[in-house]
């Protein structure tokens, strides 16, 4: 009897030959949606800091590779492209004052989609995801906008773990079902603002981010209102 593993090894590996070569290659689109017990700490100079619980998503672009000579051994690698990233947040009070509140605050891609990397081996269960994501986070309150350059302020969102991954989520991911694919990204990171009339002040983002495999991309409340503040002239 053929284990799981051989059996999916020999569906894999028909498949490569069945493309008239030792290689395939497999385009797949992943939709991660943002668990509730995602959050992140902002502290900004002497100012309190902020607790922001977190909700949207991501669409990840997946092109992997299957190659007949790597696959003896299990190895299933390929290219990452953030296609679409909306994040947004409860407003709240920015620098703890009662006349800075946000409105919409909405963290989207600075830039082109972002592009990283992934690995995984079907025998040891893990998968690696290594992407660097220039994110913002936009501001709805246009005076609050005002002061920060862009209207907005900047930070990197690195999507690199290494996570389990069983032969079903794995299959799931190459199908584009996504399987069961949760990603905990931990983000601990130093940012500086530039405030006109204030100047620069250093601060950290601290918390971490849970995505999960979901068939829709999230809806809500907070998530239209970024959609309409986006699509504003």
């Amino acid at each position: 009897m053929l284990s799981k593993i051989q059996r999916a090894l020999l569906v894999l590996g028909a498949a490569s030959f069945a493309f008239g070569s030792v290689a395939c290659s497999i385009s797949t689109e992943v939709i991660q949606e943002v668990e509730p017990s995602s959050a992140l700490d902002l502290a900004v100079g002497p100012f309190p800091a902020q607790t922001l619980p977190l909700e949207g998503g991501i669409v990840l672009g997946i092109d992997v590779t299957i190659r007949f000579f790597q696959l003896l051994f299990g190895n299933i690698g390929g290219d990452v492209t953030v296609n679409e990233l909306l994040i947004t947040t409860t407003p709240f009070n920015f620098l703890g004052l009662p006349s800075l509140a946000t409105e919409e605050i909405c963290i989207v891609q600075d830039g082109g989609p972002a592009m990283g990397s992934f690995s995984s081996n079907i025998y040891t269960s893990q998968a690696t995801f290594d992407v660097s994501v220039a994110t913002v986070a936009l501001i709805g309150n246009e005076a609050l906008a005002a002061l920060l350059p862009g209207g907005g302020f900047g930070f990197p969102f690195d999507l690199q773990a290494t996570i389990p991954l069983s032969l079903d989520d794995a299959l799931g991911l190459l199908t584009g079902s996504g399987g069961g694919l949760t990603v905990t990204q931990d983000v601990d990171l130093e940012v500086s603002l530039d405030i006109a009339g204030i100047g620069t002040l250093p601060g950290t983002v601290t918390g971490s981010i849970t995505l999960s495999s979901t068939d829709a991309f999230p809806t809500s409340q907070l998530l239209d209102d970024c959609i309409a503040f986006l699509s504003e002239p």
